[in-house]
């Protein structure tokens, strides 16, 4: 329906860009959990050709980048957690090695590496354990060059 709602406004879904995942809660012990996925389950669409396509089904526990943001369907914030761990880190690195002044230092970090941190963290879900990951090497390499021991 989604396909056949955008194809009348003059859109197109691409086959390659698209993919599901079936969302079917199950109960054990109390928790919540979704089911993994069924092979024998099949959606399909039309793509750009009007040819039918059978799109990939993808498990509940693969994160995806939509937007600029790792998202799984049962909320794990890892892989989001990682890429940003990973981005302060090699900011953190070229900022250690740079020779600009304080203010710059400072300036840098609100409108680098806090920008591309601030985006994401809005459309996550992640504790404070998981914040603080990233908050760690953020802190150590900001106070370096800011000169603070």
């Amino acid at each position: 329906m989604w396909e056949c709602l955008i194809r009348t406004t003059g859109g197109a879904l691409e086959p390659a860009k698209s993919d599901w995942v079936k969302i079917v809660h199950k109960w054990k012990y109390g928790t919540s959990y979704l089911e993994k996925a069924d092979s024998s389950d099949v959606l399909k669409m039309r793509d750009p050709n009007g040819e039918t396509t059978a799109l990939q089904q993808k498990e509940p526990t693969t994160a995806r980048l939509l937007l600029g943001v790792w998202q799984s369907p049962v909320g794990d914030e890892t892989k989001m957690k990682d890429t940003l761990k990973a981005a302060v880190v090699k900011w953190g690195q070229n900022i250690t090695k740079s020779s600009m002044s304080t203010a710059e230092a400072l300036t840098a970090t609100k409108q680098t590496i806090g920008r591309s941190i601030r985006y994401p963290l809005a459309a996550t879900a992640m504790n404070r354990r998981e914040c603080k990951e990233i908050q760690v090497p953020l802190c150590k390499y900001r106070m370096g060059k800011l000169g603070v021991v």
